[in-house]
């Protein structure tokens, strides 16, 4: 019956067809599964300063600190999403408080080199700081124990802590006592499953000031 089988050819020919154009078009007929994002939370641990000098002419081993903290999801040398904590407020000149004081939160707060008084490990969690999108303005209020964020982070993407604090000068521009990053990754599906780690970056002493930041990434779970 060559008719029937001659049908049977034509409509098999067709299906063929139909499979090459849609590969041709990169449609596949199965929908790859969409990756799954891990919820990692960083935690700003500690800042301690090596070296400041806040003088010109002689030794002053002390700033006025304002700035921001970081942490970023970034891949291919592009920002992703980032949450920041920033420490007083950007261009707000008014009397410094302490590290640990509840009061005048938008005002720089005193901190001093290693081993001179005071000086030594601050930590985040003791200061008052608030939640942000930039270093510009809070969308939250300031509060202690705000020292931890959570980022949704894809496998194949990097996580960046960053800092940038300034010293506070009158009569002057302010000068950079810690700006520096670190990025770990980039981080596929088994590191972001389990990830637990403890590390820290910094400055060396450029001048004005040196640095050392202490942070912890650690998985909470999937988004």
């Amino acid at each position: 019956m060559p008719t029937l089988t001659h049908g049977r050819c034509a409509r098999t020919s067709m299906a063929a067809l139909s499979v090459a154009g849609l590969a041709l078009f990169g449609v596949s007929g199965s929908a790859e599964a969409a990756p799954v994002p891990f919820r990692i939370e960083v935690t700003f641990e500690s800042i301690a300063f090596p070296r400041l000098d806040d003088c010109d002419l002689y030794s002053c081993p002390w700033a006025e600190m304002y700035g921001s903290l970081y942490g970023q999801t970034v891949k291919g040398g592009q920002t992703l999403s980032s949450t920041v904590r920033n420490i007083g407020q950007w261009g707000n000149d008014c009397q410094n408080t302490g590290w640990q004081d509840n009061k005048r939160p938008t005002c720089p707060v005193w901190v001093k080199e290693d081993g001179q008084g005071a000086g030594g490990t601050y930590k985040f969690a003791d200061r008052l700081m608030c939640t942000a999108q930039s270093y510009k303005a809070c969308t939250g209020a300031y509060r202690k124990a705000n020292h931890r964020a959570v980022l949704s982070v894809n496998p194949g993407e990097s996580i960046k802590v960053a800092v940038h604090a300034k010293d506070l000068d009158t009569g002057s521009s302010d000068d950079d006592i810690c700006f520096a990053s670190k990025t770990i990754g980039s981080l596929d599906a088994v590191k972001l499953a389990s990830l637990d780690v403890h590390d820290e970056f910094g400055q060396g002493f450029n001048g004005d000031g040196a640095c050392r930041l202490r942070f912890h990434l650690k998985t909470v779970g999937p988004a």
